[in-house]
């Protein structure tokens, strides 16, 4: 007993030791956890004291309108004001009654002169029904938070391109579905210039759950199985199913869960703000990659004309993805148990943020390397063998993200820098 009892205050130690470790390392991801609930109510208390001030704004012009419109009423019902009236009324009369010439341009002349008559355009209708090879037309416009019937339209434009029925039901119903979602998105943002209106757009937010989660069973059950002859197709539905869950998941697990009222009004309030960007930002995904099975040639910054936010996402994925290949490096060259730790919590704090800024179809493929590095750090495994291999994919990723178009004239992250 007396040779074994340093043994035991060694193993004793030991275990104490990677205790105070673990600990130490819940210690800092609680801070970043709360570093990062600081910031969220920071950015919310600076929105609020923005509305705040255009509330007051807004009330000075309303005072300052009832004095005009006072001050008018005065002027009408003063003498003057009445003599000059009844004195240029004969006049009023002889101004209506003389012809307004129409503005002509050379367009509005062409138009005229060339514009097809009823018949013409049944009769190119007939014609059209007749033709071997139907030919496909693209309309492509530029908007920005547009009216759903504009949207509708453009949509619209592109469902009369794809001949097969079966294809044609599967894209009319999901791009009619992201457009109610696009509706109830627009609402929400709408009532976030009010904060009287914040438990109406928590309650759009729980009916826009039942429904996306509605059209993810559609995806599932009948579009992916429809569509299993076209592979294209079926990987878009396949990754918009993937992102959506995903989104949901973490939207209404993580962000709106119960009791989410019980908070002060500007925590609800950044809630609800981040909820509606990250699900804006994954239904135009959504509707562009969908769209783009059947015209290729699509551009997305014309479709959602968001260029800026897009180039501001793009960059800080790149920093993001620049800064986890440096952690995941160090972890490769260096094995303690404290690296591994800070590269556990650098990937997870990737998955839970910038990782919605990727392309659907390599959410899963991130998802599953990184949870096989941590589960090999978690089980005191040789996680070296994995690690090159998420670093590999890590890299890739990387490549992919500096060629997107946003990039092309400026990247201020380069590939240099990171080999540094």
């Amino acid at each position: 007993m007396l040779h074994t009892a340093p043994h035991r205050l060694a193993d004793d130690s030991s275990a104490l030791e990677s205790t105070v470790l673990r600990l130490r390392g819940e210690v800092r991801e609680l801070q970043r956890a709360l570093q990062a609930r600081s910031a969220e109510l920071a950015g919310a208390d600076a929105e609020i004291t923005r509305l705040e001030e255009k509330v007051l704004k807004l009330k000075e012009a309303q005072r300052e309108l009832k004095r005009l419109r006072r001050e008018q009423q005065m002027r009408r019902k003063s003498s003057g004001s009445k003599f000059v009236r009844a004195l240029l009324r004969p006049f009023r009369f002889f101004r209506r009654s003389l012809p307004v010439a129409a503005a002509s341009t050379p367009y509005q002349s062409w138009l005229k002169q060339h514009r097809p008559s009823l018949q013409d355009v049944e009769r190119m209708r007939r014609e059209s029904r007749a033709f071997a090879a139907t030919p496909l037309f693209t309309i492509l416009m530029p908007v920005f938070n547009p009216p759903a019937d504009w949207l509708g339209q453009a949509i619209d434009s592109v469902l009369r391109q794809i001949t097969d029925p079966q294809l044609h039901e599967i894209s009319q119903t999901i791009l009619t579905e992201m457009l109610r979602f696009f509706e109830w998105l627009s609402r929400i943002e709408n009532n976030l210039q009010k904060l009287d209106t914040l438990l109406e757009s928590l309650s759009l937010l729980e009916v826009l759950e039942f429904e996306a989660r509605s059209l993810i069973d559609y995806v599932d059950l009948k579009a992916t199985v429809a569509a299993g002859r076209n592979e294209r197709l079926h990987e878009v539905l396949d990754g918009i199913s993937y992102g959506i869950t995903h989104d949901l998941r973490r939207v209404f697990e993580r962000e709106l869960v119960r009791g989410v009222t019980e908070h002060s009004i500007p925590i609800v309030y950044g809630k609800i703000m981040h909820a509606h960007g990250l699900l804006t930002n994954c239904f135009q995904q959504s509707t562009i990659t969908l769209l783009q099975v059947f015209s290729p040639q699509l551009d997305a910054s014309k479709l959602f004309n968001d260029v800026e936010l897009r180039l501001h996402q793009s960059l800080i994925l790149c920093k993001d993805l620049s800064s986890l290949m440096r952690f995941v490096r160090l972890a490769q060259a260096n094995g303690d148990p404290d690296v591994l730790r800070s590269v556990t919590a650098r990937i997870l704090e990737f998955r839970d943020g910038s990782m919605q800024y990727l392309m659907y179809k390599d959410w899963r493929g991130y998802e599953k390397l990184a949870l096989e590095v941590i589960t090999a750090i978690e089980n005191n495994l040789d996680p070296k063998p994995l690690l090159h291999r998420f670093l590999c994919f890590l890299e890739l990723l990387y490549g992919h993200v500096k060629m997107r178009a946003v990039l092309a004239d400026e990247f201020p992250y380069s590939s240099k820098d990171d080999d540094q």
